[in-house]
Parts: C-alpha cells; sequence; structure tokens
C-alpha cells in the first residue's frame, strides 16, 4: 500500500478523524463494536456522547465505519484502515523485552535452517498472528560450494552451499548416469569457476567457455549443464517448498473468524496451496519496503477480511526473500510494522 498524498484532517476534519481514530483504536483493542458511550468516557475528545454519536453518523455515510447487525456500536471497515496506513500511521518501535528476544534469538543460533524456523515462531509469537517467511531461489543464491553427488547408481543429487551458508539439494534421475570420474571431473571444474556467482551466472559462462574451444571437458559439461537445468526444472515445480508458516491457528483465535466455519475453511484451504500466499511475498522482494496487503485487488477472495504485513529481507545489497505475519485487517499496524520491519534487517544480516 503506497503512502497517500492527501492530508487526513483536511478530508476528514479534525474532530471526525479524532473521533474515527478513537473508533480504530478501540476496535483494534477489544473487536468489539464500538459505542459513543465507550468514546466519551475513555477517550478524551472533549465532546458528549449525543455529539459522538451525530459525527459517527457523519463516518458511517462517508463509508469508514459501518454497524454490523443490529448492533448499537460500530465497527471501522476497510477504508479506514487504509486511511490511517497511508496517511498517520503512528509506529511504536519495538520494546526492550521484543528487542531483547529478537537479539537472543539471532545470536544463539547459527544454522541458517534453525535461524529460519526461529524466525517464524518469533514473529508469530511476538505479534500472537501467522507468521510466513519465502526462502530464496536456488537461482537467486550466490555459490560458496556446488557439487554433484552420486545417490545411487540411477540417481544424482546436485549440492549448492550459498555464501549466506544456506544449503540447497535437489535429487533426479537422469537419462545418462554419469560415471563417479566424471561427476568428480565436472566438480573439480565448476569449483574453479562458481565461486560468489549465481547459478544463472555460472550457467551462461559454461555456455561461453564451451564456445571459445573444444576443450576435453565440453561433453562432460554438457552432461554437467544438463543435470542442473533437469534438477532446477523440477525444483520450480516445487517452489512451494520455499514458503514457511508459523502460527496458523493464532488466525483462527480471532475473534471474528472463530464463529465463521466457511471463512475458516477458506482461509486453511488457501494456507494449504500456498501459491496465493507466494505471490504477495514475491512481490515484497520486486517492490521493496514494507507491503501492507488488504484490498480485494492485492487478495484472493478466500482470503478477504485478512491483512499482510510483509518485507524483503536480504544482505550485502542482494534482495533474498521476503518475510511478514498474517492477521485480520483490524490488526495493530502501529505495532506490527516496525517490528516485521526490524525483524527483516536483523534476519538479513544474520543469514
Amino acid at each position: 500500500m503506497k503512502q497517500s498524498k492527501n492530508n487526513l484532517s483536511d478530508e476528514l476534519g479534525a474532530r471526525n478523524e479524532c473521533i474515527l481514530r478513537a473508533i480504530v483504536k478501540e476496535y483494534i483493542q477489544s473487536a468489539e463494536p464500538v459505542s459513543s458511550r465507550t468514546i466519551s468516557e475513555k477517550y478524551s475528545i472533549g465532546l458528549k456522547a449525543a455529539s459522538i454519536r451525530s459525527v459517527m453518523s457523519e463516518l458511517e455515510k462517508e463509508g469508514y465505519i459501518m454497524r454490523p447487525h443490529s448492533s448499537a456500536g460500530r465497527i471501522p471497515t476497510l477504508k479506514s484502515y487504509r486511511v490511517f496506513v497511508s496517511n498517520k500511521l503512528e509506529l511504536t518501535n519495538p520494546g526492550a523485552g521484543e528487542l531483547r528476544h529478537i537479539e537472543n534469538l539471532f545470536s544463539g543460533v547459527s544454522e541458517p535452517e534453525k535461524l529460519l524456523l526461529s524466525t517464524t515462531k518469533a514473529l508469530s509469537d511476538l505479534t500472537h498472528l501467522t507468521a510466513v517467511v519465502l526462502t530464496p531461489t536456488p537461482e537467486e543464491l550466490k555459490i560458496r560450494t556446488i557439487r554433484f553427488v552420486e545417490v545411487d547408481h540411477s540417481k544424482v543429487m546436485l549440492l549448492i552451499v550459498s555464501m549466506e551458508h544456506l544449503i540447497y539439494s535437489n535429487v533426479i534421475e537422469p537419462e545418462e548416469m554419469p560415471v563417479a570420474r566424471e561427476l568428480e571431473k565436472m566438480n573439480n571444474y565448476l569449483e574453479k569457476i562458481s565461486f560468489n556467482t549465481t547459478l544463472g551466472e555460472l550457467t551462461e559462462q559454461v555456455k561461453t567457455e564451451m564456445k571459445k574451444d573444444k576443450f576435453t571437458y565440453e561433453a562432460l559439461l554438457n552432461k554437467a549443464l544438463k543435470l542442473s537445468q533437469a534438477i532446477l526444472s523440477k525444483a520450480e515445480k516445487n517452489t512451494e517448498s520455499r514458503l514457511h508458516l508459523e502460527g496458523t491457528t493464532n488466525i483462527f483465535d480471532q475473534p471474528e473468524f472463530k464463529s465463521d466455519m466457511d471463512k475458516m475453511k477458506s482461509i486453511f484451504s488457501a494456507f494449504e496451496k500456498k501459491n496465493i500466499l507466494m505471490g504477495l511475498l514475491t512481490k515484497s522482494m520486486e517492490e521493496g519496503g514494507i507491503h501492507i496487503c488488504m484490498d480485494k485487488d492485492d487478495l484472493d477472495a478466500a482470503l478477504l477480511g485478512l491483512s499482510f504485513v510483509v518485507s524483503p529481507y536480504g544482505k550485502d545489497g542482494q534482495t533474498l526473500g521476503s518475510l511478514g505475519v498474517i492477521g485480520p485487517a483490524r490488526m495493530d499496524y502501529s505495532k506490527v510494522v516496525p517490528l516485521v520491519s526490524y525483524v527483516a534487517g536483523s534476519f538479513g544480516k544474520a543469514i
């Protein structure tokens, strides 16, 4: 969601903005329809309940709040959340306890895979929402080590260790199985030219070298390229394995979803498919910065009523993946946005 250039006070007026802000804040905390009496008693608005009711009627006509069922109170609409997120979101930096929790997490774990799992759990625990992390594709990784390993007489595994110490592996059954001596020659050559390159760069480099002269390894390198392409093609069909979720039950504990079994089923189905979530996280990687998605233009119909706060993470200027949280549209953006941003930055430095 992009920042709006419109001034909210100019659009609503200072009094109406103040009351709308109180309604949003109260609903985020309680998940219950907000009455004029609640606003009058709990917030320093300087107006009586009758005057607040009049303003609430105006806000309802303008589409900022709505009356659910026959309730006397109102709840914010997506329009309210959108205007506050894009205009006057008052951010609250993570507290000392949260910062200690995050720092202890990253200082206590060195293995990337364990770090990934710890990060999703920490995000979920700190926000009480569902956390999601999208790991890098093998094509995006800068290579530290790359090797073909014979698994058995008919299978070969491609093993990559990235500069960030992330490990990627995949196994195929090639049409023509290289013998052990051939695999060793392939590995020796690739080791000389692969360090700190991506797989795409490495593939192009090998193709260029093969055009220069007809050296001994040409047939072997052809095999190496075919093996790599076959393994990566298999990996592209299994991209959903890059998505990690933690705390999915937190969604179903939210009051707005507890009594709606059909909504819960559709959300769970979308989580299981994962491709919808991957699209949102990939978009964050491509565009950069914090993304807040809550509109029907951004979300699949099954996910309407939810909101996503996601941020890319990376290292040394290279974007590697993205992470964030999923929760109800009434989530406390003022706390969640800084927390997601901080965890993304810390995770990128730690890997």
